[in-house]
């Protein structure tokens, strides 16, 4: 998820688009087609969602649209919290989520502003990386091996010949890779020259 994952929360318009007159919210796992599998697995597992295929991209999704199923991802991430920025897309998404759906009566203005302002600023639209001050990073080793599938690189440098391995992602990102360095460091016995 903290690799490939993205939460989604779309206004349904009315019309001509001027008014909202709901929304939609969606969590999505996207992979390359040789994955569908891994997907298949985990929509099993889960009970909910639905794989989809695209042949002409060449991938496959794993997507959750419906409420009951959202809740069943929002009971998983609120016990297995996220590391990294994502996290903070979650936060939004569930808060989003939970001022449409738990709501008592009908959809007001000031609720459809609040999560329209929400949806304005998750995934590649954030401008606020903060992280919470009650968040922590908690490094295990299927959640590592889940961002090196999805995130990771190998690589064979010409000259000198060199093998190699890097995680790339965004600066946001430093609090997470220096636990990640912590991680190795303490409990896989890395020293102070692995880079």
């Amino acid at each position: 998820m903290e690799a490939e994952g993205c939460f989604k929360v779309r206004p349904r318009y009315r019309g001509s688009k001027s008014e909202v007159h709901n929304f939609s919210f969606e969590f999505e796992i996207h992979l390359h087609i040789d994955e569908k599998n891994l997907l298949d697995e985990i929509c099993h597992s889960l009970g909910v969602g639905k794989v989809y295929t695209s042949e002409k991209r060449s991938s496959c999704s794993f997507v959750i649209g419906n409420e009951k199923g959202i809740r069943v991802i929002l009971d998983i991430f609120d016990k297995y919290p996220l590391n990294g920025m994502k996290y903070l897309d979650y936060v939004d998404f569930r808060k989003a989520f939970v001022l449409y759906f738990d709501r008592i009566g009908r959809l007001t203005d000031e609720i459809r502003a609040e999560i329209l302002k929400i949806s304005g600023n998750i995934n590649t639209n954030r401008t606020d990386f903060k992280m919470p001050i009650e968040h922590k990073i908690k490094i295990t080793p299927y959640w590592l091996l889940g961002l090196i599938e999805g995130e990771g690189s190998f690589y064979l440098n010409r000259y000198p010949i060199r093998p190699g391995f890097q995680i790339l992602m965004t600066a946001g990102q430093e609090p997470m890779f220096a636990e990640i360095k912590r991680y190795l460091k303490d409990e896989l016995g890395f020293d102070e020259y692995s880079q």
